[in-house]
């Protein structure tokens, strides 16, 4: 790789470090909303499936290897959902920072393309 090769691809780290340092939280797992019966046989939920109370949000993840569930709040949950998306993004440019990595390393040998969902 010629130094002009080099430097754009250490250019390109600099922007992706930049973006890394925007993200500010990060979360994994999987929110779910629930709605639900209460069990009263007079109360609408019983019979009309849009009567049904909630949303209730649960995030579920792993820590230390067990899946841990939690209720969350409305507020929780969009703070996650954004958190949950950003982990997404850390991880595309993490992918990225690597790809340009191995730029610099190999020189001008082949790369391999990189291969990203979505």
């Amino acid at each position: 790789m010629s130094n002009s090769d080099d430097d754009k691809a250490r250019s390109r780290i600099v922007v992706i470090k930049r973006r890394i340092a925007e993200i500010d939280l990060v979360c994994t797992g999987t929110l779910l909303d629930r709605t639900k019966v209460c069990g009263k046989p007079s109360c609408r939920c019983a019979t009309d499936e849009a009567a049904r109370h909630g949303p209730y949000y649960e995030w579920n993840r792993w820590l230390d290897g067990r899946l841990h569930h939690r209720a969350v709040v409305p507020a929780q949950a969009r703070l996650i959902t954004r958190s949950m998306k950003d982990y997404q993004r850390l991880l595309a440019l993490l992918a990225d920072w690597e790809h340009e990595s191995a730029r610099i390393v190999l020189g001008t040998q082949r790369l391999t393309p990189r291969h990203r969902k979505g």
